[in-house]
């Protein structure tokens, strides 16, 4: 028997493709690893002969070690920079995991409505085949008409129709549920019955708990982080890198009236960049933007959230209050009375007209029942989407990951 959050928990865990979107969290701890290194130094090896020249054998060799260094801080924003990228990479995963608990709940509710609705028109079936059975023996024995009889037979062609429609979504939802999830196509699913609930569904939550379990929304407040920490490097790297060089060099020279003699050098050498031009102006105005552009985004996003929650929880009410009437005392009286006119028809007080119209009655009321159910089952799961009321965390990729949990509030 597979419930709703069980079903949402197994996706969660199963799903191929979240599997392959947990990876951008790994690409972006491989380059918090790697960032606010120095450059790789340089070495060089330089060798000198005068044989184009006037030939007296004099060489010379050189040996060089290169190292740049930043300047300012730039090594340390790196490695903020990238720091705010993870906690970047792991909102928008746990986004990513909100929009698959949604999908999951939405297939469920249309598997648990659709198997109802099979149940519900099989009994029917059922209940028409004993009906036939009964007119048939009726019209053999000439105490019913042989129409009548044939007229509960068209009325059962058409129940099975529609329960081929319902098997048919069933199994269409099934399939869209066993992908969600990540199940084996030749499982078989088996969901609770859906009930609506007795209490009245709440007014929802307040707009500010919301946002705060609204990875959506706290991503665009984190990329408002990123992009001060990428103006922040931005700025620190519009100086160039200063060179400091050790080098060693041995001379071979003639020297007059000497002759041949060889001398050695040591020392050390620094390359400064010169503020000519305005360096790396542009990945500046790009970092400004992005700042802009995050804070811009946040404010319509919550905006939106806001309008999507109170439209959601008003469909919601709505919903369970006619879901409620069709599944009450209007109900009952159909059962009831298609219950008596049966009783009735078998003993020979009112004829198969009356039977058939209280069975239509019945199917009409009892389908219409359960489409008002999953009118609120999926308002219900509207809600919960809007609200982030999902158990989420980040993936288990390796050892040391600070969980993030985005549970709803008790």
């Amino acid at each position: 028997m597979l419930d709703r959050d069980t079903a949402i928990q197994q996706a969660l865990q199963q799903n191929r493709d979240l599997r392959v979107a947990s990876l951008q969290i790994q690409r972006a701890k491989v380059r918090l690893h790697w960032a606010g290194r120095l450059p790789n130094p340089k070495i060089e090896l330089t060798a000198e002969d005068d044989f184009l020249g006037e030939n007296e054998d004099e060489n010379s060799l050189g040996l060089a070690y290169t190292q740049r260094f930043p300047i300012g801080s730039s090594l340390r924003l790196d490695q903020e920079l990238r720091r705010s990228q993870v906690t970047m990479a792991e909102l928008e995963f746990v986004a990513r995991q909100r929009q698959l608990a949604y999908e999951v709940e939405l297939a469920w509710v249309k598997l648990a409505v659709s198997a109802k609705k099979t149940n519900l028109q099989s009994r029917l079936l059922q209940l028409n085949a004993d009906i036939v059975q009964f007119l048939d023996d009726k019209a053999g024995v000439g105490e019913a008409s042989p129409l009548d009889a044939t007229q509960a037979k068209l009325s059962g062609r058409m129940i099975d129709q529609q329960l081929a429609f319902s098997k048919r979504d069933a199994q269409s939802a099934e399939a869209r549920l066993e992908l969600l999830i990540g199940l084996n196509p030749a499982a078989s699913i088996v969901t609770p019955t859906p009930a609506l609930p007795a209490a009245f569904p709440s007014g929802g939550p307040a707009i500010g708990s919301v946002l705060q379990r609204r990875a959506d929304y706290l991503a665009l407040v984190h990329q408002a982080a990123v992009g001060k920490a990428s103006l922040d490097l931005a700025t620190a790297q519009k100086w160039e890198d200063i060179g400091l060089t050790v080098f060693y060099k041995r001379e071979h020279s003639v020297d007059l009236p000497e002759g041949r003699d060889r001398n050695s050098f040591a020392g050390f050498g620094i390359s400064l960049p010169l503020p000519l031009r305005s360096a790396n102006g542009p990945a500046m105005a790009d970092a400004e933007l992005d700042i802009v552009l995050s804070d811009t985004a946040r404010e319509a996003l919550a905006y939106k959230i806001g309008g999507e929650l109170r439209a959601a929880v008003e469909s919601r009410s709505v919903a369970h209050r006619l879901a409620q009437e069709a599944t009450g005392d209007l109900l009952e009286l159909a059962k009831s009375n298609f219950a008596d006119i049966q009783r009735a028809s078998q003993s020979g007080q009112v004829g198969f007209l009356q039977v058939q119209l209280a069975q239509e009655q019945l199917l009409q009321i009892e389908t219409t029942a359960i489409d008002l159910l999953e009118a609120f089952l999926v308002a219900d799961a509207e809600v919960r989407f809007h609200c982030s009321e999902y158990e989420l965390s980040l993936p288990t990729i390796e050892s040391g990951k600070r969980p993030v949990s985005h549970s709803p509030q008790k």
